[in-house]
C-alpha cells in the first residue's frame, strides 16, 4: 500500500473519493472487502472538468463494484467578491481605492456608511481587476507566444532597438501577470508554512485543487437516499442546522447560590472605557490577512493597506459603538461554510458549521477580546484548560489520558464520565445565561 501511495504522489494524480459505498471489492463469501478500484485524475484534469464525483454501482457477476464518473455542471449561484491581497502590490491600487471612497456620499450611522462604502468599493475594484488581470490565461499565453516570436526573429536576422525595448516590455507585462496567477493561488490554498520564497505554482495549485475537493460538497445522504440537486442540498441543510439549533423550551433547573468572581471597579474601568485609535490599530497591524473574508469580501490586508484613508471613520465606528452598547445589524450578516469533521463526509453530521463575518465586525470582535484577556485570569478558575492564556482545550485531553494510563498501570478503579460536547455553546438556553448572570 506504501508503494501505492508513493506511485499517487509521484504521479502529482488525485484519488477521488467514491459515493455510495465503502468498498468496492468483496471475497467469494464476504468476508474480505477492500477500495481497490480507484478514479485517479491530474490536477489539470480537475481545471478542464471541475469538480466531479465517483459512483460505485452494485456488483452482479463480478467480485468488483462497477465505478461512475460524473462531471458536474451544478450552479450554485455567483461566486462572491473576495478581496486580493498581489492587488496591494500594484502601483495604482491605493489611487484607485482613495477615488472610489471618497466619490461616496453616504449619510447615516458610520456602520452603515462604511458598509455602504466598502460595498461601492468593491464593484470599483472587480471593474478595475478585469481591466488589468482579465482573460489571465489568453494573455500569458499571447505574450509568451509575442515573446518567442521575438527570439525566434532574433535568432535569424536579429533585433531592431525598438523591438528589444518591446521585447523587455512584454517580459515585465508577463511576470506582472504570472506573480499575480501565483499570489491568487498562495492566497487560494490557505497555505500557512510556506508564504515566501521561490515560485512553485505547481504546489500552490495542488493546494487549491486538493482544498476544493476536500471541501465541495457533491452530493448528501438523506436516510438511503442520495441528494445531488444544489437546490435539494441547500433545503436539506438549512432544515437540518435549524433543527439542530433550535430552542428545545424544556425546563430546566436553575443553579443557584453560586458566586461567579467578578471584575473590580478598577477593571470594569479599563473594559468599559472609550477606545483608542492606537488600541484599534494594534488589533489591525497584529491580524492575519489571509484569513477568509465574510460577506463583505474584505480581509485584515485591506485594512493595513488603507489604514490612513479608513481611521478617522472607523474611530468613529467605535465611539457610536461604545455609547450604544451593541452592534447595528448592518454589521451582522455573515457567511456560513460546513467543514468536514471526517475524511469522507455523507451525512450533514460529518460537517461542523462555522461562520464568515465580514471585516468591521471581526476588529470589533478581536479589540473587544484583546481587552476581556486582560481580566480573565481573575475570572475563570485555575483548574480549567480553556479561556487562560497558555492553555487549550487539548491541554484537558493529554491529562485525561495521563489519568486513564495511571490507573492502568496502578490498578485502581475510577469512574471516568465521557461528555458530548457537541453543541456545548449553541444548545444553552440565552434566557438561562440572563438568569445566570444577573
Amino acid at each position: 500500500m506504501m508503494g501505492f501511495r508513493s506511485f499517487i504522489v509521484d504521479l502529482d494524480v488525485i484519488d477521488l473519493p467514491i459515493l455510495g459505498r465503502r468498498y468496492t471489492w468483496y471475497n467469494s463469501n464476504g468476508s474480505s472487502m477492500s477500495r481497490i478500484d480507484r478514479v485517479l485524475v491530474s490536477p489539470e484534469w480537475v481545471d478542464s472538468w471541475g469538480v466531479c464525483s465517483v459512483w460505485a454501482l452494485s456488483r452482479d457477476v463480478s467480485d468488483h463494484c462497477p465505478l461512475v464518473l460524473k462531471t458536474l455542471n451544478n450552479d450554485w449561484g455567483p461566486k462572491p467578491f473576495r478581496f486580493n491581497n498581489h492587488w496591494l502590490t500594484h502601483k495604482n491600487f491605493k489611487k484607485v481605492v482613495e477615488e472610489g471612497w471618497r466619490e461616496q456620499e453616504v449619510s447615516g450611522w458610520m456602520a452603515y456608511v462604511l458598509k455602504e462604502k466598502l460595498r461601492g468599493l468593491k464593484f470599483k475594484l472587480k471593474d478595475w481587476s478585469k481591466v488589468e488581470y482579465g482573460n489571465l490565461e489568453g494573455r500569458v499565453k499571447k505574450l509568451v507566444e509575442d515573446i518567442s516570436d521575438l527570439d525566434v526573429k532574433g535568432e535569424t536576422m536579429g533585433l531592431a532597438s525598438e523591438e528589444v525595448v518591446l521585447r523587455k516590455e512584454l517580459f515585465v507585462e508577463f511576470w506582472k501577470l504570472q506573480k499575480f496567477k501565483e499570489a491568487n493561488l498562495v492566497q487560494r490554498s490557505r497555505s500557512k508554512w510556506l508564504t515566501h520564497g521561490d515560485a512553485n505554482s505547481k504546489f500552490f495549485h495542488s493546494c487549491v485543487v486538493a482544498r476544493n475537493k476536500r471541501n465541495s460538497i457533491v452530493a448528501l445522504k438523506d436516510g438511503n437516499n442520495w441528494i445531488e440537486s444544489p437546490i435539494q442540498i441547500r433545503e436539506m441543510v438549512e432544515n437540518f442546522f435549524v433543527n439542530h439549533f433550535k430552542s428545545r423550551n424544556t425546563l430546566r433547573p436553575n443553579l443557584d447560590g453560586i458566586a461567579f468572581p467578578s471584575v473590580t471597579l478598577e477593571e470594569n474601568l479599563l473594559l468599559t472605557e472609550p477606545f483608542s485609535l492606537e488600541e484599534i490599530h494594534k488589533v489591525v497591524k497584529e491580524s492575519d490577512g489571509n484569513k477568509s473574508p465574510g460577506p463583505d469580501g474584505f480581509n485584515f490586508s485591506f485594512l493595513k493597506s488603507c489604514w490612513d484613508l479608513l481611521k478617522g471613520e472607523i474611530r468613529i465606528l467605535f465611539d457610536q459603538f461604545h455609547g450604544i452598547g451593541s452592534l447595528p445589524k448592518c454589521l451582522l450578516a455573515y457567511f456560513v461554510t460546513l467543514i468536514p469533521k471526517v475524511n469522507l463526509p455523507f451525512a450533514l453530521g460529518d460537517f461542523r458549521p462555522i461562520s464568515l463575518l465580514g471585516c468591521l465586525y471581526k476588529l470589533i470582535a478581536k479589540v473587544l477580546t484583546n481587552r476581556l484577556a486582560k481580566v480573565m485570569n481573575s475570572l475563570v478558575a485555575g483548574n480549567q484548560s480553556a479561556f487562560i492564556k497558555g492553555r487549550h482545550l487539548v491541554d484537558g485531553v493529554v491529562i485525561v489520558n495521563e489519568v486513564v494510563d495511571l490507573a492502568r498501570r496502578s490498578g485502581k478503579e475510577c469512574l471516568i464520565l465521557k461528555v458530548d460536547f457537541e453543541k456545548a455553546y449553541d444548545s444553552v438556553e440565552w434566557g438561562f445565561l440572563e438568569y445566570m448572570l444577573k
